[in-house]
């Protein structure tokens, strides 16, 4: 019988530079050249046009603009161009079944009233369905909501409603439990809440399984108990967050990967980050099949299988979104104790980048999408908040982790591409206020053009993918061959290049919104991440952000600002010059009709086209 190793994750000294790493440097220098140029021919053009003088403050403002471009060619070329890193080895036959029976499945979860229990059960009937056999268990690790009182009256009802809804599940292929945490006070939110919410959970999780009783864990009954009691054979931890579901054999994949031996992590103990093999394992997420014209709009496209991501197939590890397999040991000696408390809420991005993750692409996740604006922009804020939140580890602020210098970059660029829409809103601004008269309309064409550029890179893919394969495949490579490949390509890239342009004229009636959002999120996580330190994990749960009323007037009440903004900029750009009215008008009209957009674009809709890269 094949038994599992469960030393510690080896610490070794950092290797010489791989070929993944020298690529990484390459793709950082290819994003800076190209947003350097992008910028240069902004200024050119200003000087051209005799605005020299505004040329500072634009090229300043542009300078996301510029980065999201550039990130989006570099993208495109990664996954077209440069022949993929092979994908790291996986377990398989007998060898893999004593590492599947030393993982726990986990579903952490903030529950705040009966959608949440059903939500929970959910999520855990589906999974457990298509796990199979393998798991040592299927556990919820739940905190109850934030509340005023270290115990609410409703407590105990929903724990036990909680208990019978994965009582009811029945038998299965492997047992279901649920733990529980109680809630302490946190004086810099202002409330008793779980002690740092799903990050605290996990690493909370990983000392339990070492033995450990000093966490907010209640092991108070001896269903409890036997439960504890057999995570000391856990080895590895797969979470998944409510309403995701893994697609068949998934599961078994992202354990192979990670179990491999060749695939152990290697940390480097100067700076406490895996520097070698991987520390997770994450599935391609996929999105469900949208219900709204909004869902559509925003949803990524569905990639062919066996096609990495960008980051994935140049660099040979990935980006970690929250979902996957963890190996508790290398958790432990990289993690723990590592993220001061209250200093961040998107914990999944550090995660990934102390413990190194590989994203595994025959292993696919069907991803809860958003249909409804309000809520979509809801949880863009935290999005945005989260990343703000790493700041401190951008600047390599003593005491924290000192992450690679290359990954602190892109930390920044993603920082960065959040202020696009801000960035673009300005842009618009100047060119209606700050432009003279007679070139207005041809700076409003420019920047009109420079927001369409992912029409140009997505609509490209399919072609670019067909030639990648003939050039990366067996046989010939013949020009022949090439052009067939591209004659392919050219059906689904007419249909994406449709579809893209519906994504971009919703985009455009948002925009200014989107703008507001992010310059929000960003102030308010800068302060209390540099000033106060204070609500830095606030949090709306999933289901309560999506108690949004299904009226106009909710999206009137919510997204005045916008339409004020809108309103605003014409009243001004009309008391200029009139004439500028004729190139801002269009626009300013979208954004002044935001709440009647927004509500009628998150509208159930009963057909809706279905676009992939093939």
């Amino acid at each position: 019988m094949t038994t599992l190793d469960h030393s510690p994750a080896p610490v070794l000294a950092p290797r010489p530079d791989s070929l993944e790493q020298k690529r990484f440097r390459r793709y950082l220098l290819g994003l800076s050249g190209t947003t350097a140029a992008l910028l240069a021919a902004g200024g050119l053009a200003l000087a051209a046009a005799g605005l020299l003088r505004w040329a500072p403050l634009v090229l300043l403002v542009a300078f996301p603009l510029a980065v999201r471009i550039a990130d989006g060619l570099s993208r495109m070329c990664l996954m077209t161009l440069l022949r993929a890193v092979p994908e790291p080895p996986h377990l398989a036959g007998p060898k893999l079944a004593p590492a599947m029976a030393a993982t726990a499945v986990v579903y952490p979860a903030i529950v705040d009233g009966q959608a949440d229990v059903d939500a929970l059960v959910e999520c855990v009937r589906a999974n457990r369905d298509v796990t199979g056999r393998g798991p040592a268990m299927h556990l919820a690790l739940v905190d109850l909501a934030d509340s005023p009182h270290e115990h609410d009256p409703g407590d105990a009802a929903l724990a036990a409603a909680i208990r019978a809804g994965l009582a009811g599940l029945g038998p299965g292929p492997a047992p279901v439990a649920v733990l529980f945490r109680r809630r302490l006070w946190n004086p810099r939110e202002g409330h008793w809440m779980a002690w740092e919410r799903k990050r605290g959970k996990l690493e909370e999780f990983v000392a339990l399984i070492d033995g450990r009783t000093d966490t907010t864990f209640a092991v108070d009954t001896a269903e409890d108990r036997a439960v504890v009691e057999r995570l000391g054979a856990v080895r590895y931890v797969l979470t998944i967050d409510l309403g995701d579901r893994l697609q068949p054999r998934a599961a078994r994949r992202l354990v192979a990967t990670v179990a491999h031996p060749d695939n152990a992590a290697v940390v480097d103990p100067a700076r406490g980050i895996v520097v070698s093999g991987f520390g997770i394992a994450r599935p391609i997420n996929v999105p469900a099949r949208p219900s709204t014209w909004f869902e559509w709009a925003t949803y990524p496209y569905r990639i062919p299988e066996g096609i990495p991501s960008a980051r994935q197939a140049a660099f040979g590890s990935d980006e970690f979104y929250g979902q996957g397999v963890l190996d508790t040991h290398a958790y432990r000696a990289v993690l723990a104790g590592r993220i001061p408390p209250d200093s961040v809420l998107s914990h999944d991005r550090l995660e990934g980048l102390h413990l190194r993750a590989a994203a595994v692409t025959d292993a696919r996740l069907v991803e809860a999408h958003v249909g409804d604006y309000l809520f979509f922009r809801a949880r863009e804020h935290r999005w945005v908040r989260g990343d703000t939140h790493v700041l401190p580890w951008i600047l390599g602020r003593r005491g924290l982790t000192r992450l690679p210098g290359a990954e602190r970059l892109c930390m920044a660029r993603d920082l960065l591409s959040h202020l696009y829409s801000a960035a673009l809103t300005a842009l618009f601004a100047l060119a209606w206020l700050a432009a003279p008269a007679g070139q207005s309309g041809w700076w409003t064409l420019a920047l009109l053009a420079l927001s369409a550029h992912p029409i140009v890179f997505t609509s490209l893919m399919p072609q670019l993918l067909a030639v990648r394969g003939v050039l990366t495949g067996p046989g010939e490579h013949s020009v022949r061959r090439i052009a067939g490949a591209w004659r392919r390509g050219l059906r689904p890239s007419g249909r994406l290049a449709v579809a893209e342009t519906a994504r971009w004229l919703i985009a455009l009636a948002v925009l200014a919104d989107m703008a507001l959002v992010a310059l929000d999120a960003v102030i308010r996580a800068s302060y209390r991440t540099t000033v106060s330190h204070r609500r830095v994990l606030q949090w709306t749960s999933a289901t309560r952000a999506g108690r949004v009323a299904p009226g106009l007037g909710t999206r009137l009440r919510r997204l005045w600002p916008a339409s004020t903004l809108a309103l605003g900029l014409g009243l001004v750009a009309g008391w200029l010059d009139p004439v500028r009215l004729r190139w801002a008008g269009p626009l300013l009209v979208l954004w002044l009709a935001i709440p009647v957009l927004a509500y009628r674009l998150s509208q159930p809709a009963p057909r809706l086209p279905d676009v992939s890269m093939t």
